[in-house]
């Protein structure tokens, strides 16, 4: 329903061919911006929009700034993405409107972006903000962006709290290693996540708890315990706890093999032979799905089966885990697919009958 924004971005195609199958009369403009260079390829320069790339999802930035200034206590905002040691992240700066003193900044800037993760995904959150009281502006009355002030992550804590004890030092020198901050700066009051942490940086902090203070917490303890001074107090209470065994890689064996050529590794897994042909082709990641199939026997409630589902994806969207929800079952001797929401309006024997058939057709075939 913007004819104008249809148009300026589906435009007619110069380049169009009727003979060729596959040309289009129309192209979509993208907003990359890209440079011919000397070989005739293209390069990438950047994007004309203010839209990025955050930790491999796209963000419109104007669509974040909309909605800090959709709160009520905010005349207009301003967010732009920087690039840090940890890769691209987010930076909020806001004109309240009513004057503040500068002792209320850091207080006005968390309730800003917390109200903000109520209407966003966690990953178009700002993680550090300012308040600007008079925005720069350029010659021609806009906002100079270039001209905005840099944000210390350590300025946006709440009151300064050293460390007490042993483990919170300890911890609060990891966090300055991920976050690449200095640990006298990192309050134990602080959010890891405030500070430019993320999901994929909780992974190496879990390593990290693990490899220096030989204690093992989960994904789950971290993102729940945020600061310094909770994650010090899981530690000393998961302290003695059995560590399992490092994963050990297995030595590569070199044998001769007149296909893949006289120095290849040890035989390869279906899966793997799939995958490294794959790559090989270029195909992309799309190719890299790997099909599963579970045999099943007693009754089986589907009520039950997709609430496990539903729990799996749940814990791995943080991991940016992605799973299909298409699943489908063959009947081996009728040899059909049904997909996923046929098999609920089955009768129940209908259903083992299905499902029966399509994991043995499934458990006999090779990825």
């Amino acid at each position: 329903n913007q004819p104008e924004l249809s148009a300026e971005r589906f435009i007619d195609n110069p380049f169009y061919d009727p003979e060729v199958a596959g040309s289009s009369t129309r192209l979509y403009r993208t907003g990359d911006l890209v440079r011919y260079q000397a070989d005739g390829t293209l390069a990438f320069v950047g994007r004309a929009d203010d839209q990025v790339k955050i930790r491999g999802f796209r963000v419109e930035l104007g669509e974040i700034s909309e909605q800090l200034s959709r709160q009520a206590a905010i005349d207009s905002a301003v967010v732009l993405a920087k690039s840090g040691a940890n890769g691209t992240y987010l930076v909020a700066y806001v004109q309240p409107t009513e004057a503040l003193d500068e002792a209320a900044h850091s207080d006005f800037i968390n309730a800003a972006l917390s109200a903000l993760a109520g209407c966003l995904p966690d990953y178009m959150v700002p993680k550090l903000g300012r308040v600007i009281p008079h925005w720069p502006l350029t010659a021609n009355g806009k906002i100079n962006k270039k001209a905005l002030p840099e944000v210390d992550p350590g300025a946006q804590q709440d009151h300064y709290v050293a460390p007490q004890t042993d483990l919170e030092q300890a911890v609060c020198e990891i966090w300055a290693e991920l976050l690449h901050l200095d640990a006298a700066q990192i309050s134990t009051t602080a959010s890891f996540f405030a500070l430019g942490g993320h999901s994929l940086l909780s992974v190496k902090l879990a390593a990290a708890l693990r490899a220096q203070l030989a204690v093992e917490l989960p994904l789950s303890t971290l993102f729940n315990a945020t600061t310094v001074a909770e994650q010090a107090k899981a530690v000393a209470a998961a302290e003695g706890q059995t560590l399992r065994e490092d994963i050990k890689a297995l030595p590569r064996v070199m044998q001769d093999d007149p296909q893949l050529g006289q120095h290849s590794v040890a035989p390869l897994s279906y899966a793997q032979q799939r995958l490294w042909f794959i790559d090989q082709l270029e195909q992309g990641t799309p190719q890299y799905n790997m099909p599963a199939a579970f045999a099943v026997d007693g009754e089986l409630d589907l009520t039950v089966v997709e609430a496990v589902l539903q729990t799996i994806i749940a814990r791995h969207e943080v991991l940016r885990t992605v799973y299909r929800d298409d699943a489908q079952v063959i009947r081996q001797d009728a040899g059909f697919t049904l997909s996923y929401e046929d098999v609920r309006t089955l009768s129940e024997t209908a259903q083992q009958q299905a499902i029966a058939g399509a994991m043995a057709q499934q458990l006999s075939q090779p990825f």
